[in-house]
């Protein structure tokens, strides 16, 4: 193990950068952005590749507009400081003022409840030293916009630029509301997420490995009974009907996904050591920062989920989530967003809470 020179916390020997405190922990040497990364989060092996498949020092050229959203730090606390959860001390700039413990993040764990049919729960899980994940949610009407994006723990401050990704695509699709193409419009909000992202790396000086996210976004018409997707990387998004075992509604962008269109069974695929490293990302060094969407009719009740991989790592198939859900039900009550939401990432820390989990969620009833 050796100490980080910024904040004295342990890291493995061999890391560049601090788990704790994300700053270098010694010069960090020039390396080649590849065509795959190890997926947001992961504890994978470096990277490998698939027979014909070769590095490649692409940079995207996409066109993107200048970030409209600056802010990359945590969610501020709501109400009065909290006391320190060792002392019951004074809190300030995140130490205890009497003991000097290091308080938790707001960051580490926070939830949002924009309507009583939409939620969202994201958590550090158990294992990490710190939150990657991010999700921004919002209703407009009878619209929900939910949107999660994971940060590559790899790179430094992914934590920021999932943040400023999530919130900039979620601004953009409020302000899209009455568009007459959702995938358009959720086009356009990974363009903003991108532009973000790019922005953090710039403040770091466009480091070799640069700060980078995946993206998902769900907007959920509950009056017209229909979702818009889109994606890059390998958080997902699901429709989990009451009656019916459901579907995944988007396709990861990675190796496991390449391994599932050739022919290989869902479970093996994700077993395989290969299955986190994703081939498309948003951030500087991203081969292409692009949504693919689509658009999905809502027959009857159920769920629409976007989560990163800390939740399907535990529970991949749509069935096995719906029946973690239908567990919490009782005497056919059926739960709120929040409690479904809140118990799915218990769930995966009950698993182990091997990288950090977040889950968004929009309910949708019988017409």
């Amino acid at each position: 193990m050796s100490a980080c020179l910024t904040c004295a916390a342990a890291n493995p020997d061999g890391a560049a950068f601090c788990e704790a405190c994300g700053k270098p922990l010694s010069a960090v040497e020039a390396t080649t952005s590849n065509s795959a990364k190890v997926g947001p989060g992961s504890i994978t092996p470096p990277v490998e590749y698939l027979p014909g498949e070769a590095p490649s020092t692409q940079v995207s050229t996409t066109a993107s507009p200048q970030p409209t959203n600056a802010s990359t730090e945590p969610p501020s606390p709501k109400g009065p400081a909290k006391p320190c959860t060792s002392c019951g001390g004074v809190v300030e700039d995140t130490y205890c003022t009497v003991c000097g413990v290091l308080q938790p993040s707001e960051r580490d764990h926070f939830e949002e409840s924009p309507a009583g049919w939409v939620a969202g729960v994201c958590d550090k899980g158990i294992v990490h030293a710190r939150n990657e994940d991010a999700m921004a949610t919002a209703v407009e009407s009878d619209v929900a916009l939910l949107v999660v994006c994971d940060g590559v723990t790899t790179a430094p401050l992914s934590e920021r630029a999932s943040l400023a990704a999530a919130r900039a695509a979620c601004d953009l699709l409020v302000a899209s509301v009455g568009a007459s193409s959702w995938e358009e419009a959720i086009k356009a909000s990974c363009i903003a997420a991108q532009a973000e992202a790019v922005a953090v790396a710039r403040t770091l000086g466009d480091p070799p490995e640069p700060p980078s996210c995946t993206f998902c976004v769900a907007v959920v018409d509950r009056e017209a009974r229909r979702v818009a997707v889109g994606w890059c990387g390998d958080s997902r998004a699901y429709w989990l009907p009451d009656a019916g075992d459901g579907l995944i509604l988007s396709i990861d962008d990675s190796i496991a996904s390449q391994m599932i269109a050739a022919g290989t069974s869902r479970a093996a695929a994700e077993a395989d050591h290969r299955a986190h490293t994703i081939t498309r990302w948003l951030g500087a060094d991203s081969p292409d920062p692009t949504a693919l969407t689509a658009s999905f009719p809502l027959t009857g009740a159920g769920w629409v989920l976007v989560v990163s991989d800390g939740l399907w790592n535990y529970a991949s198939e749509p069935k096995d989530i719906r029946a973690l859900i239908t567990a919490i039900s009782e005497n056919g009550v059926v739960p709120t967003p929040l409690e479904v939401t809140t118990e799915l990432v218990r769930f995966a820390n009950s698993q182990g809470g091997v990288d950090n989990i977040t889950v968004a969620a929009a309910r949708i009833e019988e017409s």
